[in-house]
């Protein structure tokens, strides 16, 4: 799974993190964290959902990817939804460690997989920074 990061202006002094709010990224995270992945599932993605499970195994289907499961029972259209590790059980501070980023065909409302943010996406984080 490919991770990017998108660099906003600010608007009249405002960055959109000030008036939206944002969570913290997470890069090299422990692997078997249990997450939280949001996504808006479906061909309308009109409602949000949920899949709170323990982060999995690697894809065996392709060794070179560093993509990690999440057993969850999202559908297409999910792509892109952060998966939040918790600092703690309210869940009142998270961080992203992934995103949504596909499924296998026989593994739709199954299983979703997502990239691990390691080096290179910090590293692609922290050049977005200096822009």
């Amino acid at each position: 799974g490919d991770v990017g990061f998108a660099v906003i202006r600010p608007l009249k002094g405002k960055h959109i993190a000030d008036v939206t709010g944002g969570e913290k990224i997470g890069f090299n995270t422990n692997k078997d964290v249990s997450v939280s992945a949001f996504g808006y599932p479906g061909y309308r993605g009109e409602s949000l959902k949920v899949c709170s499970n323990k982060v999995t195994r690697p894809d065996a289907r392709n060794r070179q990817a560093t993509a990690r499961a999440i057993d969850c029972n999202m559908i297409e259209g999910a792509s892109g939804g952060a998966w939040c590790w918790w600092k703690d059980k309210n869940h009142s501070d998270c961080t992203i460690v992934s995103v949504n980023a596909y499924a296998y065909d026989d593994e739709v409302g199954v299983v979703v997989y997502g990239p691990l943010m390691g080096d290179e996406a910090k590293r692609t984080y922290e050049k977005a920074l200096r822009l």
